[in-house]
Order: structure tokens, then sequence, then C-alpha cells
């Protein structure tokens, strides 16, 4: 059996009714600030236990009995677009009650991190978290749902200074770090006469902690960890009050292995005949001399039919560096990548992400720029998958796969060849003038939650990504040394590793992706999500292209979350997306 990260709870209503006072806020108007002061308010006047968000108009608060009544906070908050209601426990929402006892463990801090309940969430930090040059720091946010998953996201808070146009961020609630016990402030004035932060990433420097590490100096510091540990402290303090365990999930079939081992040596062989142009969209004489490095690197051994111009060919495989999105943004920049041709084979290389680990020569970056080009001009030259052998599948039939964006459905269909066309169309009543791939337009269009279809012409089934996830067993961190043994990943790890199929006893089906089992890194850096693979006609076929997330030129040297046609149906979307004006 594998651990889900969802909990069953159970409450002692009489027991919480005894010790504590509930009370609900909500607006008249369309939202309450994430912002606001009423967050703060309670906290700073009457020592609130803590404040949580349902919604954009309502939020809670929690309070030792008889600290505030009714009337006072009323008076208190002295806003007559607020309504404040009292409530039992029973009528709180199951999620909405745990959240309250979660985000109260506030005032805990020891030597290593403190929790802080800010706007409405609650977020671990770390002295080891902050960046040496103090300008961004990252936290860890923890959670439950409203199908009571626990989540736990990584999140950046820099300093407002980082941002050139720090007018642009004026609403955002400001806060200031501690460096002497790792806590939070939020600054409620704006004359705050120093330094702060905010909760946003600059540059795209996306906050990352690892979902979970091997090696002993980081067993204690990733995602898992910190959940197990959050849920202990909260027990130890509030287990009184109610119980709660993880949910657990049977796994019914496993995939362990890759299918395209070779498939790098496949893309080389085409990308030595493409004509290469290489364009320099990135301003500035000092990034003359990384796009000429780029270039030797990229082609080095590879490609010697290659030229440099400041324009893209249409008849080429144009590969261009370019600043990545978030410095447009920030700047006020146009983004030139939206003015692109979208007919024309155009790879991408950001200066900030990608175009110093391809100058310092890694191997997995320049691979996966020629894999992207490959893929391209699969779609705009060929329409035949190139990178794995599709014929060996033995599919009898053609494959549809299919998902909706900006207000079109989108469709892949491969035939048993490898061979595959596209269709398109806009939300309207046209047809396609097929049954199968109407009905399939008609689910996509359903509601705006990403989905993807999948059908073999006959059967269709719903794929749609989930908020649970498979835990490794909190016993791996009472272990001196943990083995990577075939018997280790089967006791600790049933679930996180490899590709697994879940079957429900009411018909429903899961599957997960994790890393490659044999052979394991020393960090998961993602938990392994669960998709919900629910039956729209026919029988459940999961189980036929469960093969189809095993191979690995979508994601480089892993397994691929959803079937690997789907790559090259985003590709498409992508390269025959229209910008609006407003976007360009």
């Amino acid at each position: 059996m594998a651990i889900m990260n969802k909990l069953t709870v159970e409450y002692n209503y009489d027991l919480v009714d005894r010790d504590f006072d509930f009370y609900e806020i909500t607006t008249t108007e369309k939202y309450i600030p994430r912002g606001a002061y009423i967050l703060d308010k309670p906290n700073c006047e009457f020592k609130a236990e803590s404040v949580v968000f349902d919604d954009h108009k309502t939020l809670y608060v929690m309070f030792r009995k008889s600290t505030v009544s009714r009337m006072r906070l009323v008076k208190m908050i002295d806003d007559d677009k607020l309504m404040v209601n009292t409530l039992q426990a029973s009528r709180l929402k199951t999620y909405i009650l745990f959240r309250l006892f979660l985000f109260a463990l506030n005032n805990y801090e020891n030597q290593e991190l403190s929790f802080n309940n800010i706007t409405g969430k609650l977020y671990i930090c770390r002295p080891d978290w902050m960046a040496k040059n103090k300008k961004t720091f990252t936290s860890l946010g923890v959670n439950v749902d409203n199908e009571m998953n626990i989540i736990a996201e990584a999140v950046t808070f820099s300093l407002l200074s980082n941002f050139k146009n720090a007018k642009k961020f004026k609403d955002y609630p400001k806060y200031i770090f501690s460096n002497k016990n790792c806590a939070l402030k939020r600054v409620t004035s704006d004359d705050y006469g120093q330094e702060v932060y905010i909760k946003r990433a600059s540059f795209n420097k996306k906050a990352v902690i690892p979902y979970f590490e091997f090696a002993p100096k980081s067993l204690k510091n990733n995602k898992v960890y910190h959940i197990y540990d959050i849920l202990a402290i909260m027990s130890q303090k509030y287990g009184q009050y109610f119980s709660f365990k993880f949910d657990e999930i049977e796994i019914t079939k496993s995939i362990g292995h890759f299918r395209d081992e070779h498939f790098m040596d496949k893309a080389l062989s085409q990308f030595k005949d493409y004509k290469l142009n290489f364009v320099n969209f990135v301003k500035g004489a000092e990034f003359l001399t990384d796009f000429g490095d780029m270039v030797n690197r990229i082609v080095e051994g590879r490609n010697t039919n290659y030229h440099i111009s400041p324009h893209i060919f249409a008849d080429e495989c144009n590969i261009v560096l370019i600043h990545n999105e978030d410095y447009y943004l920030d700047n006020d920049y146009v983004d030139p990548y939206k003015s692109f041709d979208r007919k024309s084979i155009i790879q991408c290389v950001s200066i900030e992400d990608s175009a110093y680990k391809i100058i310092e020569e890694k191997t997995a970056i320049i691979d996966t720029i020629i894999k992207e080009v490959v893929i391209k001009h699969d779609i705009i030259n060929t329409n035949r998958i190139s990178l794995d052998d599709w014929e060996s599948f033995n599919f009898a039939t053609d494959w549809i796969f299919g998902r909706a964006c900006d207000n079109k459905v989108y469709f892949l269909i491969v035939h048993p060849d490898g061979k595959f066309d596209f269709l398109t169309k806009q939300n309207n009543f046209d047809s396609f003038n097929s049954d199968i791939l109407d009905d399939c337009a008609n689910i996509l269009f359903d509601d705006n939650q990403e989905k993807y279809v999948v059908s073999n012409g006959k059967d269709i089934i719903l794929i749609t990504k989930t908020n649970r996830y498979i835990l490794p067993s909190s016993e791996l961190f009472t272990l001196e040394t943990i083995s990577r043994s075939k018997q280790s990943r089967e006791k600790y790890l049933s679930g996180v590793v490899d590709i697994n199929l879940f079957k429900l006893k009411d018909n429903q089906s899961f599957y997960n992706v994790g890393i490659k089992g044999s052979g394991m890194n020393t960090s998961i850096p993602h938990a392994p999500l669960l998709y919900k693979v629910k039956i729209i006609a026919g029988r459940n076929i999961i189980e036929d292209i469960l093969g189809l997330m095993s191979a690995t030129f979508v994601k480089y040297k892993s397994f691929t979350v959803i079937p690997y046609p789907f790559k090259y149906l985003n590709e498409f979307i992508l390269m025959n997306r229209e910008y609006s004006s407003e976007e360009k």
C-alpha cells in the first residue's frame, strides 16, 4: 500500500468549543484584500490563535475561549463592509477547522525554524533558506485544500528594492524578516523606514525546496520531512481536540524501465543535417561573447551547416538567444517572443535560465535544445514521431490526444505507423464531422480545469491532475542509513518511484510518475502527483498507454507525467498561439 497526502480527521467538537471561539468575517465587497489590515487586527489587538481564508470574500478567526466577544471584535474591526458571525466548531468545514489549528502553530519556533501565520497562510522559515546577499529568501507554505490534501509549496520572498518598477507592487503585503528568530512580521504602515520583502520571485528565480532527499545532511530539510514534522507538532499541541491519519491506496501495476534510452542518437542523426540559424535578441555588448560561446557549444561536433544572422528564416531551424518572460514583465519591455512567426522552427534559449549552462558545457541542456529542435522539425516538416519507435506499440487503431487552450480545442491523431495529424477548432457549433472527436471536444470545453482527453477511436478517458501525491514512509527519518535496494524501495518508497497505476473499488483509477527506482538519484525534486483517470465512454484504456509515460525525451532522463504525444500537441499549441495586442 502507498501513503497519500490526503488526511482523514475526526474532531472532538465539544472539547473544541469548550476551549475556543470561532468567528466568520465576510465582506459585501468583491473580495477581502490579502494585504488588508483586517488580517492583522485580531492578532495585534487580541492575540488571535490564527486567521485563515476560505475564499476571497470569507476569512475565519480562532481565539482562546472568552478572549474577545463578538461585539468587541466588531468594534475593533470598525468596518461597515465587514460582517462578523459567531460559529460553533461543528459548523466549520472540516478543512477550515484543520487549517485554523494548523496555522495556530505560528508561535512555534526553535533554533532551526519558525512558523509564521501571515496573510492568512502558514510559512516555515529556516536560516539556511536565506540568500547570502539577503535579497531573497525561500519559505515553505503549508496548507490543506478542501479535500484535506496537505500541500507544501516553496515560495520566494524578495526585497522590494530588487524590482526596478517597485510601484507595480505597492498593494502587495510587505514583510520584515528577523535574522534573530527567522520570523516574518507584516508591515502595516507605508512608512516602514527600512528594506521590506514581498512574496514574489524576481527574474523567474523560482523557489526550490526538494520534495525528498536521501543524503544524511538533507534528510531533515525537505518537504516530506517538514510535512511529517509539522503534523507531529500539531498533534502534540492539539491532539486532544482531534485525531487524523493518512489515507492509503493500492498499487495494481508498475513500470520501472525507460523505453527510449537511445533517443539522443536518433535526435543527433537528424540534427546534423538541419540548416541552423542563430539569432541574438539580447541587447548589450556584454552578451556578445556569451552568444558566440553558446553557438560554439551547440554546434561543436554536431552540425557544421549553420550561420548567424539578425533575422529569423522560415525555412531554417532558428536558435534564438532571448531574456526570459519575467525579465520583460518586470522591466516593462516588449517581449519579442510574442511576435515570432509561429510557422517557423524557433527554439528560444534564455540568458537567465539556460545560456550559461550551455556555455559551461552542461550536456543535458545542450541535448534538450537539440531534442526540442527535432520535435519542432517533426511538427512542421515530417509529421512523424522520430524520437521513439511508435510502431513497436503494435496499436491497431489511431490514437487521439486532445486538450483545450485559449477557447480552442486541439487534437493530435497518431496513426499506427507513427505519422500524425493536428486538428483544431474554436468553441462554437462547428463539427469535426467525427462523432468521437466531437464528443472529445465537448468534454474539453466543459469547464476551465486543465485536463487531457485520450481515445482509441472507441473508448474515451479523461485525465486530470490532482493535489494528491504519494509520501515516503515516515520511518525513513528514523534510519541511520537509507538503503536503495529493491526491498528498501518497496518498504519505504512504495508509489514514490517508477510509474504506478492505482485502481479503487468504485472503478476510479489514478496513476503517478516518480523517479526511476533502479539507480535512484539522491534527490526526488518534485512530489509524485496523482493523476485521476475518468472513464467517459467504453472501457478504461489507461493501462494500454501507461508505457507512453516511460519515454525520457520529454523530461531529460526522467519519466514524463502525461503521455508523451501531449508534448507534440503542446508544442503545436505554442507554435500556433495568437497573442493579443496587450500581451504583445
